[in-house]
C-alpha cells in the first residue's frame, strides 16, 4: 500500500497540520497490493486516520486486558465501517444511513415513551421524508416549523384531551430532535465523518473522564436530586392509569 501525503508539504504557512487535516484541500491516492486498485479522494484520508487511531486505541485495550474496554473498541470497530462507508460513498448513500438510524430512533421513542401508533407513523414517515428531501430537495428543510404543528393534528382529531398536550410535544420536539437533525449528515455530507467522529470522541472522553474521576469526592456528588436507581420516564398511556408522584423520573422498571 502506498500513500501520497505531498499534498501538505509547502502549506505549513497556510494553516498548519490541522487546517490540513479538517479542510478539503488534501487528496490521499492508496493503491491496494494485488487487485491494484487504486482509490483517492478525501474519505481514503479519513478511512485511513479511523483505522489508524482504532488500532493504536486497540493496543492500549489489549494491554488493559479489560472486557469492558474490549467490549467497547469492539463496538466502535463495527460502527467505523458502518457509519464512514454510506458516508464516503455519497449523500444518496449517506441518506440510506440516515434514514436507518432515524427509524431505529422513532423505534426506541415510540417503547420509551408509549407514544400512539398515529403520532409513531407520522415520525417513521419524517424519518424517511427528511433525509430524502435533504438529499434531493435541500430547500425542503425549511419546513420544519410547519411539520412541528402538523405533529400536533392526532392528537386534536382524536379529541384526547387528558394526554393530547403531551402526545404532540413528544412528537413535535422528536421531530426536530430525530429526522429533522439526522438528516443534516446529508446537508453536511462533506464534513458528516467529521461530525460523527467528534461525537464519538466526546463520547469516548465522557466515558474516559468519568472513569479516571470517580475516585475524587466531588465528581461522585450527584447532578440531580432523583433518586440513584435505574431511571425511566414515566410517560403513561391513556389507559395506564395516574402519572407517577415523582417530581423527577420514575423508579419504576423502563418501557423497553
Amino acid at each position: 500500500m502506498t500513500t501520497r501525503i505531498s499534498a501538505w508539504a509547502g502549506h505549513e504557512a497556510d494553516g498548519g497540520l490541522i487546517d490540513w487535516i479538517v479542510g478539503g484541500s488534501r487528496s490521499w491516492t492508496v493503491t491496494i497490493p494485488g487487485p491494484g486498485w487504486v482509490l483517492t479522494g478525501r474519505a481514503v484520508f479519513l478511512a485511513t486516520t479511523a483505522v489508524a487511531i482504532l488500532l493504536l486505541a486497540g493496543i492500549g485495550v489489549a494491554l488493559s486486558r479489560k472486557a469492558e474496554l474490549r467490549r467497547r473498541w469492539t463496538t466502535w470497530a463495527i460502527i467505523i465501517p458502518a457509519v464512514g462507508i454510506p458516508i464516503w460513498i455519497g449523500r444518496g448513500t449517506t441518506a440510506l444511513l440516515a434514514t436507518a438510524l432515524g427509524l431505529q430512533s422513532v423505534r426506541e421513542l415510540s417503547r420509551l415513551t408509549r407514544l400512539p401508533r398515529a403520532e409513531t407513523l407520522m415520525l417513521a414517515s419524517l424519518a424517511v421524508i427528511y433525509p430524502l428531501a435533504a438529499w434531493l430537495r435541500p430547500g425542503l428543510m425549511a419546513l420544519a416549523p410547519l411539520t412541528v404543528l402538523a405533529c400536533a393534528v392526532p392528537a386534536v382529531l382524536s379529541g384526547d384531551v387528558e394526554h393530547g398536550l403531551r402526545r404532540a410535544t413528544i412528537a413535535g420536539f422528536a421531530s426536530i430532535w430525530i429526522p429533522w437533525s439526522l438528516a443534516h449528515l446529508v446537508v453536511l455530507w462533506h464534513d458528516a465523518f467529521l461530525i460523527a467522529f467528534a461525537a464519538a470522541a466526546a463520547d469516548v472522553a465522557a466515558w474516559a473522564g468519568g472513569t479516571f474521576l470517580r475516585p475524587i469526592a466531588w465528581a461522585r456528588r450527584p447532578l440531580s436530586p432523583c433518586p440513584r436507581t435505574r431511571r425511566s420516564v414515566d410517560w403513561r398511556g391513556p389507559s395506564s392509569g395516574p402519572p407517577s408522584s415523582s417530581p423527577c423520573w420514575a423508579t419504576s422498571p423502563p418501557a423497553w
